[in-house]
């Protein structure tokens, strides 16, 4: 079922339960999915995710199901953002030829302004309250007033919560597969107006200079690779240079640990002029294994973003700029290159789409059908990224890590962690 069916089962679901808090039949999944016209097998899987955004409490051994938080303190906004689970609003469609220019670049022409029409989409869904809602039901079908109050409140509470953006953030980052790049996004858009993306996942980007004064304001991001920061010719973040220019350092990494990486980007960023004001270590998709931390960020991750953000907006307006400690030790652990190289597949028309997005310089376009195991750093750009699935990993040593890493990484989840200057 699609996300546009889900959300607003979910908010049946929510403004049923609403309404029924007092003295009427409990609000089963039988009950509910009699109210919305649906099979009970469905309307559990609803409530399911519900119950893990942490909205509604009930289940097996409970007389029906309650809402875990008042009316009013759920937005439409959270209510999504449950059912969502990573799923975009828009999906793009996955195989253009890359031969054609219009069909090589057409993902990353649409990715900016589908990316702020579903920013713009949850913005205004947070404006509204299950209780406005549940409010406009009862008024409808003769229920008692719930005293819902109009969204403008909600505009003031969460300008009380988040104040004004500041009119530019910058976000540089690496990221081969995308999640880095995602949350230093997310940050910067609830920060800034105005976003400037610089993308150092391409050599060519990295060759280049960037500076930039204390007025500004830089997020940093990039994955971790084996507790490490990726080993790149020339490294990821050499080319950036800082005057007491305040930042905000994260990394993203597979379930596992960040180990020294984050300690590493800032000591970097720091020896160049940047002063970190706070910090972060996210969970995303791991590299080798869809299966570990598959789905995230989820509705909890995008709510450490939140968080963050408006620790970071705080500090800027205070103006103290404190002194960031972040996790990690000196001498960092050893850095290791794991050399798991791609090679094509039966399937690979020698387009050289994947030379195109290898960050490390590992493919000849003219030649595509090996990657320079001296160069290659393993992130699986080219695999995940190749319209025709023709990039593959023969080698039995990665098969056996990816058991491996979905035997023991998948049991446990970790969350996000977060550090702010003091």
């Amino acid at each position: 079922m699609s996300i546009n069916t889900q959300f607003p089962l979910a908010v049946h679901a929510l403004a049923l339960i609403a309404l029924n808090t007092d003295g009427g039949q409990p609000s089963t999944s039988q009950l509910i999915a009699k109210s919305a016209g649906t099979n009970p097998v469905v309307v559990r899987r609803i409530l399911s995710r519900l119950r893990q955004a942490g909205l509604v409490e009930g289940g097996p051994g409970r007389p029906g199901n309650t809402l875990k938080k008042p009316a009013a303190e759920i937005s439409l906004g959270d209510i999504y953002r449950a059912m969502r689970e990573g799923e975009s609003l828009f999906a793009l469609h996955p195989h253009p030829l890359p031969q054609c220019p219009v069909g090589r670049h057409i993902h990353r022409a649409l990715e900016q302004p589908l990316f702020r029409a579903q920013e713009a989409l949850e913005k205004e869904l947070d404006k509204v309250s299950l209780q406005q809602v549940a409010g406009d039901i009862a008024g409808r079908a003769g229920y008692p007033d719930l005293g819902a109050k109009p969204a403008e409140e909600n505009v003031r509470r969460e300008k009380k919560r988040g104040g004004r953006k500041m009119k530019k953030a910058t976000i540089v980052y690496f990221s081969p597969t995308g999640g880095s790049e995602g949350y230093v996004r997310a940050i910067a858009e609830k920060l800034a107006d105005e976003v400037e993306c610089i993308d150092l996942t391409r050599p060519e980007a990295r060759r280049r200079s960037y500076t930039f004064g204390p007025q500004d304001l830089v997020i940093f991001g990039a994955p971790v690779y084996a507790g490490r920061l990726p080993i790149v010719e020339g490294g990821i973040f050499d080319c950036l240079q800082g005057e007491e220019t305040p930042a905000v350092y994260t990394v993203s990494y597979g379930n596992r640990d960040f180990d020294d990486a984050l300690l590493e980007e800032m000591d970097i960023a720091e020896a160049r002029g940047f002063c970190g004001i706070a910090a972060a270590a996210f969970i995303a998709p791991h590299t080798f294994s869809g299966k570990v931390a598959g789905g995230r960020p989820d509705a909890k991750d995008r709510e450490a973003v939140g968080t963050l953000a408006a620790g970071i907006g705080r500090i800027l307006q205070s103006g103290k700029k404190g002194r960031l400690t972040v996790s990690g030790n000196r001498p960092y652990k050893e850095a290791k290159r794991i050399a798991y190289a791609p090679q094509s597949g039966e399937n690979c028309v020698k387009c050289g789409f994947c030379a195109g997005v290898c960050p490390a310089g590992a493919i000849d376009a003219a030649n595509p059908e090996r990657s320079d195991p001296a160069k290659c750093i393993s992130c699986m750009a080219c695999v995940k990224q190749c319209p025709r699935s023709a990039r593959v990993v023969t080698d039995p040593g990665l098969a056996a890590i990816r058991e491996k890493l979905e035997t023991v990484l998948a049991v446990e989840r970790k969350e996000a962690q977060l550090f702010f200057a003091e």
